[in-house]
């Protein structure tokens, strides 16, 4: 098989020293069983994460008709910081983190010296020493769904795209298990719970990231913020969405209402929504009443808006956002 010279170099270095290294067919081999080894991990470990504290959520609310326990609080915590730990390596060991660092350990070239294979040899983008590639440049169009730039040069953007897909199946498979995970998990009863909970001295920021942890999850899961899952990352390429913000004011004399429209890529979409929805607490304009967001999926059209029928007119009280950068 036909072998770069930067292969045969990186081989004949190592073998000079008294290393054993695999061909650089074999390396890539490694690093394409690893990305599937591990993602298998990846998802089962973070549907039994989430799942675990759904489990007791639900006992508490429904076998129980209670409240969500203390108890219930602090094994939320121990799960939740699985999916997010912010201390610096190597005292972190969020899911997202090992997955990382096993592909890194076997996809990146030159990591160890038996990762003998070039980046070309896993992108395909051009040369490369082996004949048969992993080809992630056949993912490119598919990664920029998940926010990539349209071109995988590099094991750290693939890892990215791999860890938005991963997530958006464990999402999926809480969804269908748990109906009330949107609601639950956005829940002021679990976010207290689990917010009373101390972190130890020796591990100050245990309980915050494990609630940051939580809203981390719940942006995939239930990316409108309405308490109903409704994961919709990884469609069909890239599925970029428009919609609408109105800011409406609910006097019955002062009718007035401002449109955001804005562009992007589901999860970002469910970012935007999620930041809209809400009234807020500022007293209305010309009267009692009060500033109310609402989020729709959809441009802002001249139609009425949803509750004081005022239109969206362009130029006047329509305002297009720029677009997200990963849309085409």
């Amino acid at each position: 098989m036909k072998r770069s010279a930067f292969g045969f170099l990186v081989a004949s270095l190592f073998a000079i020293r008294g290393f054993a290294v695999p061909p650089p067919e074999t390396s890539l081999n490694t690093c394409q069983a690893t990305v599937q080894n591990e993602g298998k991990k990846f998802v089962q470990n973070t549907v039994t994460a989430v799942g675990t504290c759904l489990k007791r959520v639900a006992a508490d609310l429904i076998k129980n008709t209670g409240p969500v326990s203390a108890a219930t609080g602090k094994a939320c915590v121990a799960q939740f910081r699985k999916l997010n730990d912010t201390r610096t390596p190597p005292a972190d060991k969020d899911i997202t983190r090992k997955f990382r660092d096993a592909v890194t350990k076997k996809c990146e070239p030159l990591f160890t010296p038996s990762v003998t294979h070039t980046i070309n040899d896993i992108t395909a983008h051009a040369g490369g020493g082996v004949t048969e590639k992993i080809k992630t440049v056949n993912a490119d169009l598919w990664c920029k769904h998940f926010g990539g730039d349209g071109s995988i040069d590099s094991v750290s953007e693939w890892e990215d795209c791999l860890v938005a897909s991963f997530n958006c199946e464990a999402a999926a498979a809480i969804a269908s298990q748990f109906p009330r995970a949107g609601e639950w998990l956005n829940s002021i009863g679990l976010f207290s719970a689990m917010g009373a909970v101390v972190a130890p001295p020796t591990d100050a920021s245990r309980t915050a990231d494990a609630i940051n942890g939580v809203t981390i999850f719940n942006t995939t899961l239930d990316p409108d913020f309405d308490g109903i899952p409704n994961p919709s990352c990884g469609g069909g390429g890239v599925a970029c969405t428009t919609a609408c913000c109105y800011v409406e004011n609910t006097a019955p004399n002062s009718p007035e209402v401002s449109c955001y429209e804005y562009t992007g890529p589901a999860a970002s979409i469910g970012t935007f929504l999620g930041g809209c929805a809400g009234t807020t607490s500022i007293p209305a304009v010309g009267g009692p009443g009060a500033q109310v967001h609402t989020g729709v999926v959809g441009p802002c059209f001249p139609a009425p808006s949803p509750l004081n029928l005022a239109p969206c007119l362009p130029g006047l009280n329509r305002h297009v956002l720029p677009t997200d950068a990963s849309c085409p």
